[in-house]
């Protein structure tokens, strides 16, 4: 009986240690979140400058989304919450109002709604310190093609695609979207891709 509570009480202890760490945690991250602003705030850091130390410190949930976010939209010329959605990027919807509202997206209204984009300095520094591997930045570039043409952006998906060189995926996109994307005044766009084409992804139609 002796042994039994013992295991039983160091059961429970262990358990109780475990919850007491998962409040202390709670607690760290809130408190280096009010540190962040107080910091900011006393240094006049700009929102851009207090980005950068979230994305630093990367300890609470919330800033390891809005670092996924920043990260993987940096590379895009603009983004919509569904596309983010599409990419995997977890409350992207929240996350990227939120980045708005501190100046460090800009938002755009549009035919499916709400677009965002990050602001030149925000892609500045996501793009020189949060690097995406090559392999992970052709299939964001990929993905991201495949939504926007799906969705009746294709010169962002034609942007995404000359990004990766992809000929062939480019080569198609021209054939079925080139005409719209002429009407709409993507012209040199069209014939920059067109031009950079290699002869073997040319098809005949693309030469008239």
């Amino acid at each position: 009986p002796r042994r039994r509570f013992d295991h039983v009480g160091h059961v429970a202890g262990a358990a109780l240690l475990v919850e007491v760490r998962q409040v202390l945690a709670r607690e760290l991250a809130v408190l280096l979140q009010v540190v962040v602003g107080a910091v900011g705030d006393a240094l006049e850091l700009t929102p851009l400058r207090a980005l950068e130390a979230e994305l630093v410190l990367d300890v609470d949930r919330g800033f390891r989304v809005v670092r996924e976010l920043v990260r993987l939209t940096a590379p895009l010329e603009r983004v919509h919450p569904e596309l983010c959605a599409a990419l995997g990027i977890e409350a992207a919807p929240d996350a990227l109002a939120s980045l708005a509202h501190r100046g460090l997206f800009a938002e755009h209204l549009g035919p499916a709604g709400e677009w965002f984009a990050p602001t030149a300095l925000t892609r500045d520094v996501a793009l020189a310190s949060l690097v995406i591997p090559a392999g992970e930045l052709r299939e964001l570039h990929e993905r991201a093609a495949g939504w926007y043409a799906a969705n009746d952006e294709p010169a962002l998906a034609l942007r995404s695609l000359r990004a990766i060189g992809d000929d062939a995926a480019i080569g198609a996109l021209l054939v079925e979207h080139g005409p719209s994307l002429l009407r709409e005044g993507a012209v040199e766009a069209v014939v920059e891709a067109g031009d950079a084409l290699a002869k073997d992804h040319r098809e005949a139609r693309l030469e008239r």
